[in-house]
């Protein structure tokens, strides 16, 4: 976001920034510990970046692309984020089963004049599904299992951020629950 004012901002390129980092992806087969048909999906990113800020003219990380990631999403705008997936199937009763857990690092949103911190947590999530019945797959969800708490942090300030004063601090702490879904898809 560039700034237009003081306390105003518009989208636009704030000049050169850098990022770099890694990203390891892994598919392991659990055949060896006789668990059939079961794998293990890792992901796992780590990377740094730099940018001009163009309200204080000091180095910072890139900044996020809008507000909360409404999830845990595996984006590339934070130092770190992981994925493992577990995942079984039973093909002839033609059921599977599995389970994920997912977590990132802190996400900035830099404006003219604010700072926000977002810090989804980590996720844990379960599911069962089947498609035995005349070919219609039925799948059972349990989302955010543990019901971790979502963060955000919001520093406005009275002007220019960093610059001027301290105006405010706004702390949001939430847990948005488990949810349990149901789905059915197939031909009808």
């Amino acid at each position: 976001l560039l700034p237009i004012t003081s306390d105003f901002e518009a989208p636009g390129n704030v000049g050169d920034g850098r990022r770099w980092g890694v990203i390891f992806d892994s598919t392991i087969p659990l055949d060896w510990l006789n668990l059939v048909n079961a794998k293990l999906n890792f992901r796992f990113r780590l990377q740094d970046s730099t940018v001009i800020d163009p309200v204080t003219d000091e180095a910072r990380t890139l900044s996020l692309q809008g507000g909360p990631g409404g999830g845990i999403r595996f984006l590339n705008e934070n130092d770190y984020a992981w994925f493992v997936e577990y995942r079984q199937d039973f093909q002839s009763s033609q059921v599977s089963w599995g389970w994920n857990a997912i977590e990132r690092g802190e996400r900035y949103l830099f404006k003219v004049n604010e700072l926000e911190v977002f810090n989804e947590g980590m996720d844990i999530n379960m599911f069962i599904e089947t498609s035995r019945w005349f070919g219609i797959k039925a799948r059972m969800t349990a989302e955010n299992i543990l019901n971790f708490q979502e963060q955000r942090d919001r520093s406005v300030f009275v002007g220019e951020r960093k610059v001027t004063a301290l105006d405010s601090i706004e702390r949001r702490r939430r847990t948005r629950g488990a949810q349990l879904f149901f789905t059915v898809s197939g031909s009808f």
